[in-house]
């Protein structure tokens, strides 16, 4: 899914904003896009990381806790629909921001859609994202050693 060119610019604006230490103003821009209905982790996605880590912003600390609900339900929907590789997508993005992303999915609920999809691939990505990621590889080697899946494509 591609953000909309306004929520790309708002980006790009939010960016050099914390790029330049004005947090103030970055806050304003950021609060009009969650009030705004649009999708926030596709305000995040397009985030310029080097320019809100140059101003010294966590975009984790920016967002407010109705911002991590509306985040936390986007990857309910996204678990819901079947979506694996977009939810692991979105997630990768957000914890490269050093979002709490533990808080928005159950890594085991997440794990579990990952092999009843039997994608094995996405599923070590997925665990790639926690520091703990050997104790989620032996579950993942476990259980789909259960179903028979002992290859990776």
């Amino acid at each position: 899914m591609r953000p909309e060119p306004q929520l790309r610019a708002l980006a790009d604006l939010a960016s050099g904003l914390a790029g330049d230490a004005r947090l103030d103003d970055f806050a304003t821009v950021a609060d009009q896009v969650v009030a705004s209905g649009a999708e926030v982790s596709l305000f995040v996605a397009e985030l310029d990381v080097e320019l809100v880590g140059k101003g010294g912003i966590a975009p984790a600390k920016v967002v407010d806790g109705a911002a991590m609900d509306l985040l936390g339900k986007e990857c309910e929907r996204l678990m819901d629909c079947g979506d694996a590789k977009s939810l692991v997508q979105v997630m990768e993005i957000l914890a490269g921001f050093k979002f709490p992303v533990r808080e928005l999915a159950k890594p085991a609920n997440v794990i579990r859609v990952l092999i009843d999809q039997r994608s094995p691939n996405l599923a070590i990505r997925y665990a790639c994202i926690f520091p703990h990621a050997q104790i989620l590889f032996c579950t993942i080697i476990h259980e789909f050693g259960k179903k028979g899946i002992w290859y990776l494509h």
